[in-house]
């Protein structure tokens, strides 16, 4: 294994500009004919919304509500004030629920897992591999 060169301010800077180029992704939704425009947000706050349903316990529910936040904060077109009011939802969350299928939930909230980093190379959300 070669030396590694020492760290600089410059390194640490070309790396944030780069990770604000990546803050915004697509992702091909078949059942809309369309693509939709997925904002990276704080990997903290995703991380939050994961431990906030915990997900590990693998209770169907809890992931299905995870999902639905995760998206609907990721998503900016799904923050839309008309968008709630139209699908007539109690929470903004449920909206998620009543545009997507549950297969495109995943694969969209994996998408966005991915974005921050938060999957392993076999394509499983990182909770599902910390179990000793």
């Amino acid at each position: 294994m070669g030396k590694l060169k020492k760290l600089t301010l410059e390194n640490l800077l070309d790396r944030k500009g780069k990770q604000d180029k990546m803050g915004l992704s697509t992702l091909d939704v078949a059942s809309l004919d369309s693509s939709i425009e997925i904002v990276k947000i704080k990997t903290r706050k995703v991380c939050e919304i994961m431990d906030k349903y915990d997900v590990k316990q693998g209770d169907i529910t809890s992931n299905y509500d995870m999902m639905c936040e995760l998206i609907y904060k990721s998503v900016p077109i799904l923050q839309k004030d008309d968008l709630k009011s139209q699908f007539n939802v109690p929470t903004p969350y449920e909206v998620v629920g009543e545009l997507f299928s549950f297969n495109e939930m995943e694969k969209i909230a994996l998408h966005i897992m991915e974005l921050h980093g938060l999957t392993d190379e076999n394509q499983t959300p990182v909770n599902d591999e910390i179990k000793n």
